[in-house]
């Protein structure tokens, strides 16, 4: 771990009072300009190492770190920050830290992990028990986000929904579906339900069991084909009222069905991410026509996986025409094509079996409302940056590896396009 001298970190609390943290500043500070604001900041710049010999100081910061401790109600645990710094640089998890950080915060309601990519293998090769750590210490637990943290077995899992049944938010990997049963019927407040970093067979029938409150919920990859399953699961139960729903499935030439089925079926669905791995064999369109259906739709994200062998493209402009008719309250769209390259007749050069013009091109009439756009391996020319230019609400774009632009037309579209506040132009010239 690293430890600051002292000097050092009455700088970092310095800065910290001031809005912003320079860990190489030098400032003459004193700790009692510190007041009740910025505490909220300390445990993002220090150690708990750190925050423990700040503690030290004097009794009025004591006394100050004490009460915040107590009354905080949300943290972010990033073992970059607050775990173990091993000699080979890597950070683990610290587990006695931070049972002690959690014993003097017994009101937090909000807990994350982010950055421990060693904590599952620490807990595997140690006594400590986190989720004994959690229950013993608090009492108003209502959001737990763990992914990519630690796989919770059945019995920890029943312990966490007896200690906190009003639970809403809940991120979490788990690999098998039992798991998933008894959190669904556990949890009956549950809001938010992020299974993404889950390696699950056929779980869609214990979705028919989510509470009323459900809004959002994201997927295990869909390993096995298993995603009408889970369709149905949700449909067959409070899940058909989702706001917000996020999918990596594997999609073949029969599954028109499945997008016709989301978009006549979820009419409340306000965001939709979908993350496809192409299996289709049949070159043909509209197969993702069926999403028109959503007409409330605010955000989409089309993501598609590099295509290998001779699998064709998911992606066509009939389908993407339809959706932009049908969802004008669009305000955030990402289209990411699989960028399968094809032969051309002479056999020697090669373009993007892709989105093209036909569509993009008329996204200034279908979907003036747009304020987020990006867009990556998608075949369009100079001729769709016009009519972005045109999209008087946006406010940022990212283009990447669109090879039909050319650089004046970029140049113009970045002298005239005003509006934007955030522009990202990665690999866009036509060579």
């Amino acid at each position: 771990m690293n430890l600051h001298p002292l000097s050092d970190l009455m700088d970092v609390l310095g800065h910290i009072v001031k809005g912003s943290v320079d860990l190489m500043g030098r400032h003459e500070t004193r700790i009692t300009d510190l007041d009740e604001h910025s505490f909220h900041h300390i445990l993002q710049f220090l150690s708990l190492f750190d925050v423990f010999l700040c503690r030290k100081v004097n009794k009025y910061f004591l006394k100050q770190i004490d009460s915040y401790l107590e009354n905080c109600r949300q943290i972010t645990y990033n073992c970059k920050l607050n775990g173990v710094h091993l000699s080979n640089g890597e950070y683990v998890f610290n587990g006695m830290a931070f049972n002690s950080l959690v014993a003097m915060m017994p009101n937090i309601r909000v807990m994350r992990f982010k950055k421990c990519p060693k904590m599952r293998s620490t807990l595997a090769t140690t006594n400590f028990n986190l989720v004994s750590s959690l229950t013993n210490n608090l009492i108003m637990l209502n959001e737990l986000h763990m992914t990519r943290c630690r796989a919770l077995d059945k019995k920890s899992l029943k312990h966490l929904v007896d200690w906190f049944p009003n639970l809403t938010h809940l991120t979490v990997s788990v690999y098998n579906e039992t798991s998933v049963e008894i959190i669904v019927k556990g949890f009956a407040n549950l809001k938010y339900f992020n299974l993404e970093d889950s390696v699950l067979e056929d779980y869609g029938n214990h979705l028919q069991h989510l509470g009323l409150k459900i809004h959002t919920f994201i997927a295990a990859l869909d390993h096995n084909n298993h995603k009408n399953s889970i369709i149905e699961g949700l449909l067959n139960g409070n899940g058909r009222n989702l706001q917000v729903l996020d999918m990596r499935i594997k999609v073949f030439d029969s599954d028109y069905t499945l997008f016709n089925t989301i978009g006549k079926e979820f009419s409340e669905l306000v965001s939709l991410k979908m993350v496809f791995q192409s299996k289709r064999t049949v070159e043909d369109n509209n197969m993702l026509s069926g999403l028109a259906g959503l007409s409330s739709l605010k955000d989409l994200h089309l993501e598609e996986n590099r295509i290998y062998s001779n699998f064709h493209s998911v992606f066509d402009d009939n389908s993407m025409l339809a959706i932009m008719r049908n969802c004008p309250q669009l305000e955030s769209l990402s289209l990411i094509s699989g960028g399968k390259h094809e032969q051309t007749s002479d056999g020697t050069s090669t373009h993007f079996r892709s989105l093209t013009d036909a569509s993009l091109s008329l996204i200034d009439q279908l979907l003036p409302n747009i304020r987020h756009l990006s867009l990556k391996f998608i075949d369009i020319t100079d001729k769709t940056l016009n009519s972005m230019e045109r999209l008087k609400k946006l406010k940022s774009l990212r283009l990447n590896s669109l090879s039909g632009l050319t650089f004046d037309g970029l140049q113009d579209f970045m002298l005239n396009a005003t509006q934007i506040n955030r522009l990202e132009v990665i690999n866009c010239l036509k060579v």
